[in-house]
């Protein structure tokens, strides 16, 4: 059903709906979806967590999207839009006054761009114990650009941001090709912007307060 697309914080670790955007009988409708991609197999909530245990399915490599079994179909047939007015990366650093390295969060947006569009998968799953047919995503991700890295220092890895061109291409009839190139593209670092916020962001009124650290490197551009 239809959803409001103002959401407060959310971490993906709560398995909460999140909002996407899907393109259905040639209409755009934005639908609260089950933040985290549910293949068909799984049966039941009870065969769903039990698989938590073995991996993790809130984000889905763009580079292997069209080769992977869990992936592959929803790539090619179930695309979708995952809009939203910023993101949260933590940033690892070995600072000299500690003995163990420590993480510092930033909010990552787009300067002038109240919200965009990440790029994702979603699937229609069945839960066989209730009856009940559910809307499931995962975010698709991509190797971070120059800003990313900095801060999402340990894996490397950001969110396929996209324009609004590619956005509509990313819901439209595309060959495989065009998919692939998509999925795997990389958001200008020079278009983004990103500052450190405080450690317990996510119990704050007003998570995306800037904090100042010291000690910790300025990001370069």
């Amino acid at each position: 059903k239809a959803t409001s697309l103002v959401k407060p914080l959310q971490n993906g670790f709560n398995y909460a709906p999140f909002p996407i955007i899907k393109e259905t009988a040639n209409n755009y409708v934005a639908v609260d979806a089950h933040w985290e991609f549910i293949a068909s197999w799984n049966k039941d909530w009870a065969t769903v967590k039990e698989n938590r245990k073995k991996y993790t399915t809130l984000n889905a490599k763009g580079e292997t999207i069209l080769t992977s079994k869990l992936y592959q179909n929803a790539a090619q047939n179930s695309r979708c839009l995952v809009p939203i007015t910023g993101f949260f990366e933590w940033r690892t650093l070995q600072l000299p006054h500690l003995k163990k390295a420590t993480k510092v969060p930033y909010y990552i947006y787009l300067p002038n761009v109240p919200y965009f569009y990440l790029a994702g998968i979603y699937n229609s799953w069945l839960d066989q114990s209730t009856g009940e047919l559910i809307d499931t995503f995962a975010i698709i991700t991509t190797e971070a650009n120059n800003l990313m890295a900095q801060i999402h220092n340990t894996q490397k890895r950001m969110p396929t941001i996209l324009n609004d061109v590619k956005a509509e291409q990313w819901l439209s009839n595309i060959d495989a090709a065009t998919i692939q190139q998509i999925a795997t593209s990389q958001y200008a670092a020079q278009a983004m912007d990103a500052y450190s916020i405080d450690t317990n962001f996510r119990t704050l009124p007003t998570p995306t307060n800037k904090v100042a650290y010291e000690i910790v490197p300025e990001l370069e551009y």
